[in-house]
């Protein structure tokens, strides 16, 4: 080409995906980015990142926030029905805008969180389907090191947050089954002191009524437990809580029995204490039991942990055409880590740890499924370049899990295999003379061999002596140069000589001889010595030192943190991954300068694990590790066994660090859900024993308590389903409340006006009691009222006041029924009355509502107003 050669057109080598398509195709000269061709590198290698990604992703970019992602991220928008690319991401997430502003504006301001378990809408097949999402954002900096975007990366949880839901629901089942295991029914007065007979309580005991009678319950319990039991009841009369404690009971025949006590108050019309009451569960053969498996597992679990034995439990995996084909991990103990050097399996398919795992091992494992008969057999691993002796037998053979129990035998079969290779070696040079002598004459350049030398080397020298240079020319530069050196060089009287050569050319080509001599002390320019072959030797040095280059890789290639030590603690060396997590070298972290990255708190703990470490055997212990990058402290769980040699004495540690924060984290996540399922199981009772004292006070008879009681019981029953959809930052919604209950009483709602905010979230203490009330309103529609009258109608508006009474956001509800023919003046009333009692009563007392019920000229006529969850969205109107 003539003049300046033409600027091929810009190339951005990003994955060939549709998202990847649609943003080179995409026009962006028009938005903030500019033309594609002109975006800074910083920006191309994100969105490289960001396509190269297997989960959601998505990034925004600048003040903006201009809207890129890639394809599996596309999930998320179908539900908003438009096209966001290019777009500010804050048009396309109107509805969260204010939790999406801050979280976009953490990012550019540096800041990364992790964000578990948000709730999004997925729009799947063809309908809004709830999903949870773990969400991580990070800032995306420029060259220059200032914030430019916000990557976002998302990972679906619904299985487990739905999980989570059902072993809630699970636990509450249980409870209730539970609580109808009673062996003693006994009262109390409102001040806990026992003034009535409990025959149960007395025959389960065998205390006499003079000894039941106030506090003497106390004698029956055993002295161990007595103050934790006054306790626990004295702080409930204190709260108007209730009991459940577990504690040991004298026995009619002296001995001591386990019991789980169980007290709740009975409320009065003025909801004082009235009485409490209580039962007692015989658990004595529940918690022997426990004692007995505790046992029986501690010591499975110290056989499983100190076994010195690898041990796993996999389950064997069949292809599409029933072949065994792969196997998972289900189990191991701490010897399988050590003896295979893989990374933690459990979960993990051999396929995925190993990559081309030996195919041998799954269909040994295939075959004792089959047979259902053991194998001992040895196989090696090639990807771990290890021997095993395995051991393998059928455990459930239904479910196709067996267990192998092994021991990594590489050194002693290569030993094994080494050693008789050598004795071959030698019984070779021994029966062909490999090892032959020679004298060198230094000064005149000359050289006396015996036959097995001359042999060594493929020569031939029939007259001695002859030039040292027929050597010479056979041998690869370094050991010409050697000879060279040697025959320069003024030698010592008996000066000793030893070198290492290798056989550049001839018919022994590639053979290593070792040439050992020393000088004469009269004549030290004369060497006599012997030379031998050792060519097996180099090999198996050579794959000795292949092994370790491997070993080396292995460990520098695992996520866990691996170290060596000496007693006591004192590190001799870390791997990369340590250094790289602390920001420590290799130096600073020898000795015991690695406990300068453990949290202080910590410290004291750890060394005494290390104290400890000879009697136990091993180190098991967690601790918190400072990450570098942040200075932020992570949970590890160290593990550490001794390496001894053939006299059993202690040669060495080899431990491995592992970073267990996430599992610390659900932990403690779990606490919090028992503690917030607790807290609510104590309220629905509550109100259910309220619900049934006020239905029973009103009822007719049994079948009308029944008839009552069971509807009153669907509407809270409906109220938890709502609840039970919840995790413990969200809430339930007026409408939500409001459209559950009036479909679930009239069947259609096309006699009934709607009309108010959508999304006004109800604080969770006032749920359960509001939806009672709305219960009542809408019986009171379908047995008298608007759904029950051919001309009836039902209009029910409520409004938001975001700055009502204290400040507070508060709910103003009407609810108006007309072309109701009512009653003439002086008719009996309709109904009970225990839903205009509840509306007038109940609200203002137990959520400080203000409520007003009248019955006008053509229906009832209700308000209540009451506050509600201060972080109250009103994104749309019903």
């Amino acid at each position: 080409m003539t003049g300046q050669e033409a600027q091929a057109p810009p190339r951005w080598p990003f994955a060939e995906t549709a998202m990847a398509k649609r943003i080179r195709d995409f026009d962006w000269s028009a938005t903030a980015l500019g033309p594609i061709a002109g975006w800074p590198q910083h920006l191309r290698t994100v969105v490289d990142f960001m396509f190269d990604t297997p989960g959601m992703a998505s990034l925004v970019w600048g003040e903006k926030a201009i809207h890129l992602y890639n394809d599996r991220f596309t999930e998320l928008l179908r539900e908003h029905h438009v096209q966001p690319l290019g777009r500010s991401a804050y048009e396309t997430f109107a509805r969260s805008r204010g939790a999406f502003a801050a979280d976009v504006a953490a990012g550019m301001a540096g800041q990364s969180a992790r964000l578990p378990a948000q709730r999004y809408p997925v729009l799947r097949n063809g309908r809004l389907e709830d999903a949870w999402f773990d969400v991580d954002y990070a800032p995306v900096r420029d060259e220059h090191g200032a914030v430019a975007g916000v990557l976002w990366t998302l990972k679906e949880t619904t299985t487990q947050v739905l999980a989570a839901r059902a072993l809630r629901e699970s636990e509450a089942r249980h409870r209730l089954l539970i609580g109808s295991w009673a062996q003693a029914v006994w009262e109390t007065d409102r001040d806990g002191v026992v003034v009535a007979d409990s025959p149960s309580w007395r025959a389960f005991t065998g205390q006499t009524l003079e000894e039941w009678l106030g506090y003497g319950w106390l004698d029956a319990i055993h002295p161990d437990d007595r103050a934790y039991a006054e306790r626990q009841w004295r702080d409930a009369i204190a709260a108007r809580g209730l009991v459940d404690a577990e504690f040991r009971l004298r026995a009619p025949d002296g001995g001591w029995r386990w019991t789980n006590v169980r007290a709740a108050p009975v409320l009065d019309a003025d909801d004082g204490i009235a009485k409490w009451v209580g039962i007692n569960i015989d658990i004595d053969a529940r918690k022997r039991a426990e004692t007995a498996l505790r046992e029986s597992e501690a010591k499975y679990r110290s056989l499983f942990e100190s076994m010195d034995d690898a041990y796993a439990v996999v389950d064997v995996l069949r292809d599409a055409d029933g072949r065994w084909s792969d196997f998972r991990f289900v189990e191991v103990n701490p010897a399988f880590l050590e003896h295979t050097g893989m990374p933690w399996p459990i979960g993990k398919t051999a396929t995925e740890l190993l990559g081309t795992p030996n195919p041998h091992w799954t269909r040994l494992y295939g075959q004792v499924l089959e047979t259902g008969r053991s194998i001992r057999v040895d196989e090696s691993e090639p990807t771990l370049d290890r021997i095993f002796d395995l051991n393998i037998f059928p455990l459930v053979r239904e479910r196709h899990r067996v267990a192998v129990l092994f021991t990594n035998v590489t050194e002693q079969r290569r030993a094994a295999a080494a050693m008789r290779e050598s004795e071959e070696v030698r019984r070779v040079a021994l029966d062909s003379g490999r090892m032959g002598a020679w004298k060198w004459d230094t000064r005149a350049g000359t050289v006396r061999t015996d036959a097995t030398v001359q042999a060594l080397w493929g020569v031939s020298a029939p007259e001695q002596p002859h030039p040292v240079s027929v050597y010479a020319d056979l041998m690869f530069s370094e050991g010409a140069d050697w000879l060279a050196d040697v025959a320069a060089k003024d030698i010592a009287p008996g000066e000793d000589f030893q070198v290492q050569v290798q056989i550049a050319t001839g018919p022994t080509a590639g053979r290593w001889v070792e040439i050992r001599g020393r000088a004469e002390r009269e004549r030290p320019w004369i060497i006599n010595g012997v030379s031998f072959d050792i060519t097996p030797r180099r090999q198996v040095e050579e794959r000795v030192r292949a092994s370790e280059q491997r070993l080396r890789l292995l460990v520098e290639g695992i996520p866990q943190l691996v170290w060596r030590s000496a007693d006591d603690g004192r590190w001799t060396w870390s791997s990369l991954q340590w250094q790289s997590l602390t920001g420590q070298s290799l130096a600073a972290s020898l000795d015991r300068g690695w406990l300068d990255a453990v949290h202080p708190d910590d410290r004291d703990a750890t060394v005494r694990a290390w104290h400890e470490a000879a009697t136990t055997g091993g180190i098991d212990v967690e601790f918190r590790v400072r990450r570098a990058v942040d200075g932020a402290y992570l949970w590890h769980h160290t593990r550490s066994m001794p390496v001894r040699d053939d006299a059993g004495r202690i040669v060495e540690w080899l431990g491995t660090t592992t970073d267990v924060q996430q599992r610390k984290e659900l932990q403690e996540r779990q606490t919090v859900l028992v503690d917030e399922l607790q807290h609510r199981t104590r309220n629905l009772i509550g109100v259910v024993r309220s619900m049934s004292d006020k239905t029973a006070r009103t009822s007719a008879d049994l079948r009308d308590f029944r008839a009552r009681f069971g509807a009153r019981l669907d509407a809270l029953a409906r109220v938890q389903g709502l609840l039970s959809r919840l995790d413990d930052v969200d809430r339930v919604s007026f409408d939500e409340l409001l459209r559950t209950e009036l479909s679930a009483m009239s069947g259609s709602l096309d006699r009934v006006r709607l009309e108010g905010p959508m999304g006004v979230r109800l604080r969770s203490s006032t749920v359960q009691t509001l939806a009672m009330a709305l219960h009542e309103l809408a019986t009171n529609a379908v047995k008298y009222g608007a759904f029950r009258q051919a001309g009836g109608q039902l209009a029910v508006i409520w409004s938001l006041d975001s700055h009502g009474e204290g400040g507070k956001p508060w709910l103003h509800v009407d609810w108006r029924e007309s072309g109701v023919a009512m009653p003439p003046d002086g008719a009996a009333p309709t109904g009970s009355g225990q839903g205009r009692d509840l509306i007038e009563r109940a609200l203002p007392y137990q959520l400080r509502a203000r409520t007003s019920y009248r019955l006008g000229p053509d229906g009832v006529h209700c308000t209540i107003s009451l506050p509600v969850s201060a972080s109250t969205e009103v994104p749309t109107h019903a």
